[in-house]
C-alpha cells in the first residue's frame, strides 16, 4: 500500500513540476502587449465612407490589431461588430481602462422581417482594411492543393481548330460531371509552386492563375465523354490543358475583427500575388499582397496580425578579444577574413511593418502588408506581435 501511495505521489509531483515547467516556457514566449493609445488621440471620431476598420483604429491605438481589446460590443445590437458612416466612435474609460463606443448615429440601410427583427444590409458597412480595389483580382486569382488542379476538368481542344482562344470561343472539355450543378467556370493555368523554405521538397500549394471564364453550352452524359464550353470572358490565351474551376465568388469577407495572432511559432513570407502577367518581384510594398506558410493547419484565423522582421545576418567579429584570433587572406588586393565559425555573432532581427491576414488555405495564407519602414522582402520573418524572443 505504501508503495502504491508512494507512486502515486512521485507522479503527482511530476505532473505538477511538468505544468509549471510548460507554463514558464510558454511564459517567456508569448506576452500580451499593454494598451496604448496613440499620442495626440481624438476623444471621438465620425467615420465617413471610404473609412476602413484598421484606419480608424489607427486613430486612437499605437498598434491598431489591440481593437477587439477595447472595443464596446453591444450585445442589444445586431452584428455589433459593424460601423457604418455616420457612427461616432468615442473614448471613454471603464475602472481605468480605455474603452471605444460608438452611438450609432449612421445610417443603416434595415429591411422590416417582423415586429421584433431587422437586417442590415452588411454590404455598406466600413470594411476591415481596403481590399475593394484588389477584389476581383483577388477572386479571380487563388492557392490550390496539387490534387484540385490535378482533378479539375480541362480544355481537351478549340472547336474552331484555332490554337489560341479569346472571348466569344468554344472549346471542348472533359472532366465535367453530368450530376454537377456548376454551370459557370473561371479557366485557369498552373502559376509558381509554393514550397516550404525549410524544405524545399515539400510542395505547400499552387498558385492558380486566372485566364478567363465562362459556361457549359452542352453537358455530356459521362466525366469521359467531352462537353462543350464558351469563353465568356477571356484575360490571357486559353490553351488546351487549362483547367477549369468553379469561380470564387465569396471567399474574402471585408468584415472582421484585426487582433494579434496567438501562434508562439514564427514564419515566412514565400511570395507575392503575382498578376499571372509581369514576373514576381523579389520584395512587396505596403498594401501589397503577401503569401505566407501558416495556414488553418497552423490554427491561424482571418483577422491574425503578425510583425514583419528582417533576419539579422550572421558575420564574422575580428575585434571580438574574447573569440579566437582571426586569419586574414590577401584576395586581389583586399583582406578577406576567413570563416571561423566560433568567431560568428547574430545580429540581431529588425522588425520592419506588420500584415494582416484576410484568407487562409491549408497551408499558406493571404494576407495584406499594413505597414513598412523600408521593402519587405521574400524570406522575411513573421511572428505574432505577442512573441517575445522576436
Amino acid at each position: 500500500m505504501k508503495q502504491t501511495d508512494s507512486f502515486q505521489l512521485n507522479l503527482f509531483t511530476k505532473l505538477v513540476l511538468l505544468c509549471f515547467t510548460l507554463c514558464f516556457i510558454f511564459t517567456q514566449t508569448v506576452y500580451a502587449e499593454k494598451i496604448t493609445l496613440k499620442e495626440n488621440h481624438p476623444q471621438k471620431y465620425t467615420v465617413v465612407k471610404g473609412d476602413t476598420l484598421w484606419d480608424i483604429s489607427g486613430e486612437f491605438l499605437q498598434h491598431p490589431w489591440q481593437w477587439p481589446e477595447i472595443w464596446d460590443i453591444n450585445s442589444q445590437i445586431q452584428n455589433p461588430h459593424l460601423i457604418y458612416p455616420g457612427d461616432v466612435i468615442y473614448l471613454v474609460y471603464v475602472n481605468g481602462k480605455p474603452v471605444l463606443r460608438r452611438n450609432n448615429s449612421g445610417q443603416r440601410p434595415t429591411y422590416k422581417l417582423s415586429p421584433h427583427k431587422r437586417i442590415e444590409k452588411l454590404d455598406l458597412a466600413i470594411p476591415t482594411i481596403p481590399l475593394g480595389d484588389l477584389a476581383p483580382f483577388l477572386i479571380q486569382n487563388r492557392i490550390v492543393e496539387a490534387e484540385t488542379l490535378q482533378m479539375a476538368p480541362y480544355v481537351l481542344d478549340t472547336s474552331e481548330e484555332h490554337l489560341l482562344t479569346a472571348t466569344d470561343y468554344s472549346v471542348y472539355v472533359r472532366g465535367v460531371s453530368p450530376d454537377s450543378e456548376v454551370n459557370q467556370y473561371g479557366i485557369y493555368r498552373k502559376g509558381r509552386t509554393i514550397t516550404n523554405p525549410a524544405n524545399k521538397e515539400e510542395i505547400l500549394a499552387y498558385e492558380a492563375v486566372y485566364l478567363g471564364e465562362g459556361h457549359i453550352t452542352r453537358l455530356a452524359k459521362t466525366e469521359e465523354q467531352v462537353s462543350k464550353f464558351k469563353i465568356n470572358k477571356a484575360r490571357a490565351e486559353v490553351l488546351n490543358g487549362s483547367r477549369l474551376l468553379p469561380l470564387n465568388n465569396d471567399n474574402y469577407n471585408s468584415h472582421f475583427m484585426p487582433k494579434a495572432a496567438q501562434t508562439a511559432k514564427t514564419g515566412t513570407i514565400l511570395a507575392q500575388l503575382s498578376s499571372g502577367v509581369s514576373p514576381s518581384l523579389t520584395h512587396v510594398a505596403a498594401t501589397d499582397i503577401a503569401i505566407i506558410n501558416f495556414g488553418k493547419q497552423d490554427n491561424v484565423v482571418v483577422g491574425d496580425v503578425f510583425h514583419i522582421y528582417r533576419k539579422g545576418r550572421k558575420m564574422i567579429d575580428p575585434y571580438d578579444p574574447n573569440k579566437e584570433p582571426v586569419v586574414f587572406e590577401e584576395d586581389n588586393g583586399y583582406l578577406r577574413a576567413l570563416s571561423i565559425k566560433k568567431n560568428e555573432v547574430q545580429l540581431p532581427h529588425e522588425r520592419i511593418g506588420y500584415l494582416l491576414i484576410f484568407s487562409t488555405f491549408e497551408k499558406v495564407s493571404y494576407a495584406m502588408i499594413m505597414d513598412s519602414t523600408s521593402e519587405v522582402r521574400i524570406g522575411d520573418v513573421v511572428a505574432s506581435p505577442y512573441v517575445k524572443q522576436y
